[in-house]
């Protein structure tokens, strides 16, 4: 028992010794011991709490209850290895994402660094700085423009009005395809409607009331120089011969070289529509005067040397002007 205990003072001895030596050499040091069972004893020196240095004291042991013997002699120096370790990934700077909207990529790399390198024969830090990432972006629906159906089939014409026009139409819907996710809506109408000239019912009616003087058997057809309407008992369409056209004045069909046929002038521009029944006098000649009628100005001539007063709505002598 004697031997034993010289044998745990010896070493501990030896321990401290080698223990005062290193905190001589390295300064204020933590301290901390470990006793291994089986290999060796060893006084562990911590400098700023990070492993610096082990003494190795090669040792027998004996295991008695509720201690260790340990008995051998001062072995040499070990230093711990070390090994590399790496930081958390950084997150990465994003691209700006590929689509504006319906669900783009965006893609960056992440990135880290080398927390604590290898030494003493510690393991290398494998793989790389660097990785690609990428994620989904703007994935919100994209605005969709309404766009047009196709036409329906047009309607049957309308009644002729007392314009001598009729009209039908046709119809399309916004919904090829329907604007959606604040998407434009369709331009344009959904109704197209198609215009025509027409020459009965109450065409020739009103044609005929609105007849210069009532005993006119015949009045003028709107648009339309070819053609008259009779209108002694029923009211009938009627052609003029070929090579002639209504004279309005006349209240007949007269030779092409002596009245002229509007139609035959067409422009781009529409003609802006008078008021029926209004008389206008003309800015160059004061024998001529038009009569609106359906729109549309009829000229109008006085016998001469008769002028049109504007205020009677008829011809006079220049001097009772």
């Amino acid at each position: 028992m004697a031997v034993r205990l010289v044998i745990v003072l010896l070493v501990a001895f030896v321990a401290v010794s080698l223990f005062s030596e290193t905190s001589a050499r390295f300064g204020a040091v933590d301290r901390e011991f470990e006793a291994r069972i089986g290999h060796e004893f060893k006084i562990v020196v911590l400098l700023h709490g990070v492993r610096q240095q082990e003494h190795a004291v090669k040792y027998n042991i004996e295991r008695e209850p509720n201690r260790i013997v340990v008995a051998g002699l001062v072995g040499t120096h070990v230093i711990d290895k070390c090994h590399c370790e790496w930081s958390d990934w950084q997150e990465a700077v994003y691209s700006i994402c590929s689509e504006e909207c319906g669900g783009g990529i965006q893609s960056g790399y992440e990135t880290r660094t080398i927390a604590k390198h290898a030494y003493n024969g510690g393991n290398q830090c494998t793989g790389s700085s660097s990785r690609f990432v990428s994620r989904s972006c703007n994935t919100h629906h994209c605005p969709i423009d309404g766009g047009w159906s196709d036409y329906s089939e047009f309607s049957i014409w309308g009644s002729c009005s007392g314009d001598c026009f009729q009209s039908r139409n046709r119809n399309r819907t916004c919904d090829n395809p329907r604007p959606q996710y604040g998407g434009n809506k369709c331009d344009g109408e959904p109704m197209d409607v198609e215009t025509r000239d027409c020459y009965e019912g109450q065409c020739l009616d009103e044609s005929c009331n609105s007849r210069r003087r009532p005993t006119d058997p015949h009045a003028l057809l709107p648009r339309n120089c070819k053609q008259y309407v009779s209108c002694s008992h029923t009211h009938t369409v009627m052609n003029c011969s070929e090579g002639t056209n209504w004279n309005q004045e006349l209240v007949t069909c007269d030779h092409e070289h002596v009245v002229g046929c509007d139609d035959d002038n067409e422009t781009e521009d529409e003609p802006e529509l008078c008021t029926d029944g209004e008389f206008i006098s003309d800015e160059e000649n004061p024998s001529v005067y038009y009569r609106c009628s359906h729109g549309v100005e009829i000229q109008m001539t006085c016998p001469s040397p008769l002028i049109f007063n504007p205020e009677t709505h008829g011809c006079i002598w220049p001097l009772q002007k």
